[in-house]
């Protein structure tokens, strides 16, 4: 297994995805995929609006703290022709071969055959697995962490769905039976988060 030094430098992509905001979306990048086709990859900086995150104060009175900038991008993935992402995009990845990977990272990428209508990401949950989710639930369903336990919702597991979209979306959020969603992470240590303050 390939391992990443701490030291080497940031790809293109990961200094875009480090300076995305709240609201835009990054096409990351394409990759060639079996079929001749490319899978396109999406980023967007959502709010869930049941997660501990959401809710906490405690990075927003550390704003200025790198250490607490806890949100990171979610992502959406969606396969299509050369020729497609050509004319709806404006882009040719038409040289990629399987597993070539090139990166874009466009900024709020458009859609130029519907007047040039902005591309976000849309989030669904569902109690409701697709037969990759039902068989594969370890991977596919939503845990408080990587390690966490499954999340549910009225007793059943959350699955949760991004899709790539037109401008207008409408995201749909399970609330959760307990509100213990996915923790904030951060590189604070928890000395840090409760040190002794004087009276």
């Amino acid at each position: 297994m390939e391992t990443k030094d701490a030291k080497a430098p940031k790809t293109a992509s990961e200094i875009a995805l480090g300076k995305l905001q709240a609201g835009e979306t990054l096409l990351v990048n394409a990759k060639g995929v079996k079929g001749g086709k490319v899978q396109l990859e999406f980023a967007e900086l959502l709010k869930n609006p049941y997660s501990k995150a959401s809710r906490s104060k405690t990075a927003k009175f550390n704003k200025s703290d790198k250490r607490f900038n806890v949100a990171s991008p979610r992502r959406g993935w969606m396969s299509t022709e050369p020729s497609d992402a050509q004319d709806i995009l404006g882009i040719d990845v038409s040289s990629l071969g399987e597993g070539q990977v090139m990166d874009l990272n466009i900024l709020n990428p458009k859609d130029a055959t519907e007047g040039n209508e902005r591309l976000r990401l849309e989030v669904t949950e569902t109690v409701e697995p697709t037969d990759w989710q039902r068989d594969n639930l370890e991977k596919s369903a939503k845990k408080a962490g990587p390690d966490g336990d499954f999340i549910t919702h009225g007793g059943q597991h959350i699955f949760s769905n991004v899709d790539i979209v037109g401008e207008y979306v409408k995201h749909t959020y399970l609330e959760p039976d307990s509100n213990e969603v996915a923790p904030a992470t951060s590189e604070v240590s928890a000395t840090e988060q409760e040190a002794d303050i004087p009276a």
